[in-house]
């Protein structure tokens, strides 16, 4: 429409323009009104179109036919294999190693402290080193007579490593010389004063051989021959030599684990001699998945004592399960075993104990435990522990009656039903804190004897390491050893138990001890220890009192090393 109303527009100013054209053309042109009746009729011309088409010229030409063919033909490749170098651990270097140090140190009660060490360097063939320490006291406990004392240890220790194998050699010589003043010297006075000392001299070594075969199928064991002489006082002597052998192997997936154990021991007094064999077979079978492990299995022994042979059998078995990977792990068990008593061992425990003494062996008919260990954190660890266990000829000491001065220990044996407690917790929140304690508590129900004679009714510590710079060393000990029952013969002042047995209650024992190191450098340090700080009056043997408050320190120092 807009198209439209435009060209009618043109129109009429075209017939305008024609009609104003004509007039001044024509001067005699009447001027007469012209009027058109008619109706207008609106046309438009045909446009003139092209009728010619674009012509596309298409210039891609198809190739003519091509054949491609495959060439048959091996191309010679080389692989270099370019060794990869071994990967090294970067940080702090190796520190330096030394192959000697000496330690001397001296105290109160003239109590001296020599020691030297030497030891091979970092080896993967071979290790070695020699160990040789001496200690010495002028005693110093008031209203006793002589109590000093003097031990001497010199140990030579090699380990060959092989391909499979370790080869461990040991020879050892422990001499340990004590005086016994277990008793009133405002009462005795004896004129010879050998007679009232303990000797005990230890020789001795041992060879043992492991293997390390990966195979599950391979038969890996554990041998372990040792020998020792000991040259006691007045005459007596004892030779004890004892064979151990462990082999272990996977049948499927289960592992068979045999124990086996000869241990042979001869002692010869002045009046008599006999000999002790025991022999022991201990079978078990393992088995264990990602949360359990399973152990069950029977021991064996037979016994030769005094021309007598006897046979025990024990249960062995173990249980442990995972509840919460290793933070919460109960287990419980059950186990028995034969263990044999000499003079060497007796001595260890109570160095006071007459060497003229009858032996017996041990057995433990069994032992039921049940307990829980397991970890609070990466730091913290615990175990607790009860067991029920039945004790056949446990060996207790009691003052020996037959003696002089009644100053040395006999032992007597009796059946016993022992419950223990015990609990454990260890703190380690890094390589310059440590902390672990200890405690446990006993009950006896003796057959015959009234006490458990000497045995405590419980026993705790505590240990404290603390580093401070790698320059200051802190090392404390507590130790508590409850109540326990001398066996007397003097029924003055003493409980009365019936059948002719009458006891002293010993007091508890408190012991706190504190020692300070300081290293002045790597090589030089200094140190010093403080014992029974808080100058307890403590008896650990009847009769036998122990050094109060004693001090002792020295200078360490470490030399011949690896640069």
């Amino acid at each position: 429409m807009k198209n439209i109303k435009n060209t009618i527009a043109l129109n009429l100013l075209f017939a305008l323009a024609l009609s104003t054209g004509l007039t001044a053309q024509n001067d005699t042109l009447k001027l007469d009104d012209v009027i058109i009746v008619k109706e207008f009729e609106p046309t438009i011309q045909d446009a003139k179109r092209s009728t010619s088409l674009p012509n596309f010229l298409d210039t891609f030409m198809l190739p003519p036919s091509v054949r491609y063919d495959v060439v048959n033909k091996k191309i010679d490749t080389k692989y270099n294999i370019q060794p990869i170098e071994s990967a090294k651990m970067k940080g702090e270097p190796l520190s330096n190693l030394y192959r000697a140090y000496v330690r001397g140190g001296i105290g109160n009660y003239t109590n001296t402290l020599a020691e030297i060490s030497l030891n091979g360097l970092r080896s993967r063939e071979y290790a070695w080193s020699v160990f040789a320490r001496n200690t010495a006291s002028a005693g110093g406990i008031k209203n006793t007579p002589d109590n000093g004392f003097n031990k001497q240890y010199v140990a030579l220790s090699g380990t060959k490593y092989l391909k499979k194998h370790t080869i461990e050699t040991n020879i050892n010589w422990n001499r340990k010389d004590y005086h016994l003043y277990g008793f009133d010297s405002a009462q005795y006075l004896p004129e010879n004063i050998s007679p009232y000392r303990q000797m005990y001299n230890i020789v001795g070594g041992d060879v043992r051989l492991k293997s390390f075969l990966r195979d599950s199928s391979a038969l890996n064991h554990d041998i372990k021959i040792a020998y020792r002489f000991l040259d006691a006082s007045h005459g007596i002597t004892e030779n004890f030599a004892r064979l151990d052998g462990e082999i272990t192997r996977f049948i499927s997936k289960e592992q068979l684990l045999i124990n086996t154990m000869v241990d042979y021991n001869l002692y010869k007094n002045r009046d008599t001699s006999y000999y002790n064999m025991l022999y022991g077979l201990s079978p078990q079978i393992i088995s264990q998945g990602s949360k359990w492990r399973l152990s069950v299995g029977l021991s064996f022994y037979f016994e030769q004592l005094k021309n007598n042979g006897y046979f025990h059998f024990y249960p062995n078995a173990h249980f442990q399960y995972k509840v919460y990977q290793d933070y919460i792990i109960p287990y419980l068990g059950v186990t028995g075993k034969s263990y044999r008593n000499n003079l060497s061992s007796f001595s260890q425990t109570n160095p006071f104990v007459n060497a003229t003494l009858n032996l017996e062996n041990s057995h433990e008919t069994y032992n039921v435990y049940g307990g829980i260990r397991g970890a609070y954190s990466s730091k913290l660890s615990f175990n607790a522990m009860v067991s029920f266990a039945r004790i056949a000829n446990m060996a207790l000491f009691v003052n020996d009656s037959n003696s002089t001065l009644n100053n040395v220990f006999a032992a007597v044996y009796d059946t016993a039903k022992v419950v223990t407690l015990s609990g454990e917790i260890t703190y380690v929140q890094s390589e310059n804190l440590s902390l672990l304690l200890k405690g446990e508590y006993f009950t006896y129900n003796m057959n015959n004897l009234a006490q458990a004679w000497q045995r405590p009714d419980f026993k705790v510590s505590a240990s404290t390491i603390y580093e401070l710079k790698e320059k200051i060393i802190i090392k404390s000990d507590i130790f508590v050893v409850g109540n326990r029952w001398a066996m007397v013969s003097d029924s003055t002042g003493a409980e009365n138990f019936g059948y002719g047995q009458y006891g002293k209650k010993l007091k508890p024992i408190f012991d706190m001890n504190l020692g300070v190191e300081y290293r002045y450098t790597n090589r030089l340090s200094a140190y010093i220890q403080f014992n029974n700080i808080t100058a307890n009056k403590n008896t650990e043997w009847n009769g036998y009192a122990m050094q109060r408050f004693n001090v002792i320190g020295g200078l360490t120092y470490r030399f011949w090393g690896e640069k």
